[in-house]
């Protein structure tokens, strides 16, 4: 079973992306509420992804991106972003900070297609095409 470990503080959020991910019933599920507990479950239990929300307190989704890439030897795994940003270039912030994917809100049906994209073995191509998010999320069609 692949581990996906999320790091998101807010619970409802949480308990969303639980019942989004948790409903293909092929992933053991992991929460981090921060970056440092995140670096922590990162390395102790290996997760094959991990997705990144919008961390509300003390530190940016960014930098807990660019941490998680600065200890990619430790820590060897895709990361897909998420978020609620109006910014048109959150996406390519995402991408510039270390993530593979970003995914823009409303996304429960185009975050699960990103995932079973992302986890693919190399070279084997996702059977759908999964539409870009207006916020100028990176293509699938480079994995």
């Amino acid at each position: 079973m692949k581990k996906i470990l999320i790091i998101e503080d807010q619970e409802p959020i949480v308990t969303l992306l639980k019942a989004i991910l948790g409903a293909d019933g092929g992933y053991e599920l992991l929460v981090a509420r921060d970056g440092g507990e995140a670096q922590a479950l990162a390395k102790t239990e290996r997760p094959e992804l991990i997705i990144v929300g919008t961390l509300a307190h003390a530190e940016d989704s960014y930098g807990v991106c660019r941490c998680l890439r600065a200890n990619g030897e430790a820590i060897p795994c895709k990361i897909i972003m998420i978020g609620n940003w109006t910014d048109e270039t959150s996406g390519q912030k995402a991408i510039e900070a270390g993530a593979d994917e970003f995914v823009d809100r409303p996304w429960p049906a185009l975050l699960m297609r990103t995932v079973k994209a992302v986890l693919l073995p190399q070279g084997q191509e996702y059977p759908q095409p999964v539409p870009s998010s207006p916020a100028g999320t990176a293509s699938l069609a480079r994995l």
